[in-house]
């Protein structure tokens, strides 16, 4: 049931988690919007652009996927695995 729905899934889960690219650009304005303070230690703001980097690649990672698999046959992956 949910294989009918995995494109569409993959696609929405991984757009939604991409939109922290932009606490990775802009981490004051964004920790300000979400937050309500801007953190004013290097560390803090070191921070927030590792966890906005990192949360956008798992969004990224997980929305491609979909084209990845598409694209490559399993079996013929296993077969190249195998030898």
């Amino acid at each position: 049931m949910i294989g009918t729905h995995i494109e569409i899934i993959l696609i929405v889960t991984g757009a939604t988690t991409a939109m922290a690219l932009a606490q990775f650009i802009a981490p004051a304005s964004i920790s300000r919007l979400i937050y309500g303070a801007v953190p004013t230690e290097v560390v803090g703001i070191a921070l927030i652009r590792h966890w906005g980097l990192l949360v956008f690649w798992s969004g990224y990672c997980s929305s491609m996927r979909h084209f990845i698999l598409k694209c490559v046959n399993p079996s013929r992956l296993s077969l190249r695995l195998k030898k």
